[in-house]
């Protein structure tokens, strides 16, 4: 076939109207899928390029030409899937499933649409805030309940054509618990373990599981002891770990458990960060905020961006009376990192402590402003934080 560089889209695009309509047989095919192939395939630079309305027209010539081939239609999809086009990716992988119903990987992709399109179905009628609970939103309301079963069972006929994709069984069980599917996430784990025994996370996970769901906590905290024994240098079972000491109250294990974690984790620097901020929150839930402080300076220092640390660590600057100046600076550091999708009530809250702080320093006006500011997003729905000292 004539080189790309040498022929226009639009001479390929005519070959293939040709080839196409004028039939020809299996050659016929093969040539338009030679021509097909070339318009969707990456070149280098200075070759013409092609818009995503013509790769579009040769995919569905592909699935049509080759329904068979998975490779397309799962390329096909996560394109258009990249693009937001959720509903078109759907169709897709449910065109490819009516040809090839046994792959799983179609199975799983169509589980993983299913899911993002429920969500963000669900996300155009909520308000940014919103959003950061829209699971709990969408479970209550009902109103996709079909669309959940129905992308649970495409992950379920994933596993039953290949038992051990963990992801499949990852992504499962945490849709199940949304949907507060407790026995179905506890069914899901055992069928997980049986199939990966010795994969840590479905240990660990389920061990956390117990405990935030069952009142089954020191058995809860033997699932997890279990990972960390098949693997004393997986940071992610003493992560687990770690929270689950701090959910049976046991702080001082707790704390060494996190320092594990922290020290193992050495190619992840932002969830080092992420975890010497639980650390430190733990540490101030039990009011040892003299040990706090210091966990959430490296947290920072880890992190410049971690808008929750530069929050805690005014409220520990406040406890132990720490410079006015430098309760304002951590606070102002806070909003000056705070993601632009970051619940309202974060920003309500810093704004509140950061009035406080201003009403101290003399400045009236200003604190004045910062409450309105905290008022305005006031009353929108929070996860919350942690009372700082509530245990003191």
């Amino acid at each position: 076939m004539t080189s790309r560089s040498h022929l226009s889209l639009m001479a390929m695009l005519s070959a293939l109207l040709i080839v196409l309509v004028m039939g020809g047989g299996e050659y016929a095919d093969r040539r338009a899928v030679r021509i097909l192939r070339d318009i969707i395939r990456p070149h280098p630079s200075g070759s013409p390029s092609v818009t995503w309305d013509e790769k579009a027209v040769a995919y569905e010539h592909l699935l049509a030409l080759e329904p068979a081939d998975t490779a397309i239609a799962l390329q096909y999809g996560k394109v258009l899937s990249n693009r937001g086009g959720y509903g078109k990716a759907l169709a897709v992988y449910e065109f490819a499933l009516a040809c090839v119903p046994d792959n799983p990987d179609l199975w799983e992709r169509k589980g993983e649409t299913l899911w993002a399109l429920i969500t963000v179905e669900k996300g155009k009628k909520l308000d940014n805030a919103s959003r950061y609970d829209g699971e709990r939103i969408m479970r209550e309301s009902g109103e996709y309940a079909d669309r959940f079963d129905e992308m649970l069972d495409a992950y379920r006929r994933a596993i039953r054509l290949d038992p051990r994709r963990g992801n499949c069984y990852r992504d499962l069980i945490n849709h199940a618990e949304t949907l507060d599917r407790v026995s179905d996430v506890l069914a899901l784990y055992k069928e997980a373990q049986v199939a990966m025994p010795e994969t840590a996370w479905v240990w660990s996970e389920y061990g956390r599981f117990l405990q935030r769901k069952t009142d089954r906590q020191e058995e809860g905290l033997t699932y997890v002891d279990r990972a960390v024994r098949m693997d004393t240098t997986n940071w992610e079972s003493w992560s687990d770990k770690a929270a689950a000491l701090g959910k049976a109250g046991r702080v001082d294990e707790a704390v060494q458990a996190w320092d594990m974690a922290i020290e193992l984790n050495k190619d992840k620097p932002s969830t080092r960060s992420w975890h010497r901020f639980l650390k430190a929150q733990l540490l101030m839930e039990y009011g040892r905020a003299e040990e706090a402080e210091p966990a959430l300076l490296r947290a920072i220092r880890a992190d410049h961006q971690n808008d929750l640390a530069w929050y805690d660590l005014a409220q520990v600057q406040r406890y132990l009376k720490r410079t006015l100046e430098s309760q304002l600076q951590s606070l102002d550091s806070a909003l000056a990192s705070m993601w632009m999708s970051r619940p309202m009530p974060l920003y309500s809250d810093v704004q509140q402590l950061r009035s406080a702080v201003l009403k101290d320093l003399g400045r009236r006006t200003d604190a004045r402003a910062a409450l309105d500011s905290a008022e305005t997003a006031k009353n929108r729905p929070v996860q919350g934080l942690p009372d700082l000292m509530k245990r003191r």
